[in-house]
């Protein structure tokens, strides 16, 4: 739990809790699709509140997002494959809110990212 204070450490997390919605997906849906719905609301609550914890660690250290983003963020569109998966309707609320919030990270964290690994970037770098 340490390492959700330090941005560079907390992307496992994100890749750990993609594992636990396939996992939910295909291991509880071999039991119940209602097991496999619960699994994937506690997916989604814990995206959340890794999204939350990361980008409040780096506001609090004043450092950009990326390059530590990918896994803690790209999860939700993991929810939304898992949900539909499970046969939930793409317009349920948290399948349209996961694909909005989708939608939202790549409008904000991946121009940053871009701009960096641009040759036009470097180019103004002084060396």
């Amino acid at each position: 739990v340490e390492d959700l204070g330090i941005p560079s450490r907390i992307s496992p997390y994100g890749a750990y809790q993609m594992v636990f919605l396939f996992l939910c997906a295909r291991v509880l849906g071999l039991i119940s699709v209602d097991f496999a719905l619960v699994g994937l609301y506690v997916g989604a609550f814990a995206q959340a509140v890794l999204i939350i914890r990361f980008l409040r660690q780096c506001w609090k250290m004043n450092v950009p997002p990326e390059p530590f983003y990918n896994p803690p963020t790209v999860n939700c569109a993991v929810t939304c494959v898992v949900g539909v998966a499970l046969g939930m309707h793409p317009r349920h609320w948290l399948i349209s809110g996961s694909f909005i919030y989708a939608l939202v990270l790549v409008v904000f964290l991946v121009p940053p990212q871009v701009r960096t690994a641009s040759p036009l970037h470097r180019a103004e770098q002084p060396e």
